[in-house]
Parts: C-alpha cells; sequence; structure tokens
C-alpha cells in the first residue's frame, strides 16, 4: 500500500470473511456488519494479519486499540522503517495517525486508477490516465505490506473450512440478521436485494457498526 498524506479517520475494522460469505461476491459494508454484529462468529474465518512498513517521513504511526474500543488505543511511531506488527486487525480496531504536512492538502481527482510513477531524480508521480495529480519525494509515500493468513484451532477446523462444511448462504445470513433486528425492536421487512437496498444497509450500518469512543492514549 503506497499512501499520499492523509489522516484516515476514526479507527475501523478490517474485511472479514466466513465460510461461504467473502468479498469476492459480496460487498464489504455487508461483511463489516456480519463481523460487527456478533452473530456469525461460528461462521468467521480466523485471520491473523501481519503490517510492515518501509517509510522515513512525518508521523504515520499505527493506531490500534487491543483492549477494544472502549479503552485507550496504543500508537506504534517513530522510526517505522522495516518494523511490523501482527494482530487480529478483522476484530481489533485500528488506524493510520496523519500522514505528510496537512497544508499541502490531499490530491484532487482521485479515483481507483491512479498509477505510481517514477520521474526521475528520486521523485514519483500519481497519474490518472495521463494527468499528474502529484509529485512527491520517495521518502513521503508510506510503504506498507499487509501479509494475511487463515488461521485454524486444529487439523479437524481446517477439514471443516475446506470441505465447505457449514458453508452460509445469503439467505440464512439474511434470516439470522432480521430475526436479531426483531429482538432488538428494530423489525424491518425482508429486502428483495439485501446488497443494494438503502434502507436496509443504513439499518444493519446503525444497528451494528462501530467505531472508537476513546481516542486518548
Amino acid at each position: 500500500t503506497w499512501q499520499l498524506p492523509f489522516d484516515q479517520g476514526a479507527g475501523h475494522t478490517d474485511v472479514p470473511a466466513f465460510l461461504g460469505i467473502d468479498r469476492s461476491d459480496h460487498p464489504t459494508w455487508f461483511l463489516n456488519a456480519m463481523g460487527h454484529s456478533g452473530l456469525f462468529e461460528k461462521e468467521r474465518i480466523d485471520i491473523a494479519t501481519a503490517v510492515s512498513w518501509y517509510y522515513r517521513g512525518a508521523d504515520g504511526g499505527f493506531c490500534y486499540w487491543p483492549d477494544g474500543p472502549d479503552e485507550p488505543p496504543r500508537i506504534h511511531e517513530g522510526e517505522l522503517f522495516n518494523t511490523g506488527i501482527m494482530g487480529d486487525n478483522d476484530r481489533m480496531y485500528h488506524r493510520v495517525r496523519p500522514v505528510g504536512d496537512p497544508a499541502r492538502g490531499l490530491p484532487a481527482g482521485l479515483t481507483l486508477e491512479p498509477r505510481l510513477e517514477y520521474d526521475g531524480d528520486g521523485r514519483w508521480a500519481m497519474r490518472t490516465k495521463g494527468e499528474t495529480l502529484a509529485r512527491m519525494e520517495f521518502a513521503e509515500l508510506r510503504v506498507s505490506v499487509s501479509w494475511k493468513a487463515y488461521v485454524y484451532r486444529d487439523a479437524e477446523q481446517q477439514r471443516r473450512h475446506e470441505s465447505g462444511a457449514g458453508r452460509l448462504g445469503l439467505g440464512e445470513v439474511v434470516d439470522r440478521l432480521l430475526d436479531d433486528l426483531a429482538a432488538r425492536g428494530a423489525a424491518t421487512q425482508r429486502p428483495d436485494d439485501p446488497h443494494r437496498d438503502e434502507a436496509f444497509v443504513e439499518l444493519l450500518t446503525h444497528t451494528y457498526v462501530r467505531a472508537p469512543t476513546v481516542f486518548d492514549v
């Protein structure tokens, strides 16, 4: 991951995966709601995440909440180059601390298509369809590498996962969510398209997804 100067805002969790339900055919907001709901722990795939940094610029530390979102976070900062942290980032809230000089602002016109190109003399450029959005020295680029691995309690759990046993289907996931919403006094009709129904998106996000409440170290 190459990151330009920015502030990632409130902490978040990474996108989880479940038996039969993952980001290959389900939107990230839906998976996050499933993960935060706590209703699918039996089918959740435990994932270990290791993040390492290759960055010598200003700030850009790693803020994380190992004791939960309502307890003070910890911060990995200072000399980040060639360091790393491993954690359960699908459950542990975390965020990147501000990177670079805020006075420079963010590049305008960002899309999902920018490319980083070496311009020579130690300078890099971010371009989209030939348009240069930003130029910077290598030291200004916060370079991080994220590595993820499935984690199993024993060989039987690994066999169950790899065989597809106990796989969830979208209908079962929606049933479980609707039952829980009704128990919370927030009953709603079954959406025709759970992935795109705006009212359903808002209800699940409001009901389940949360962010840290404590930011003082």
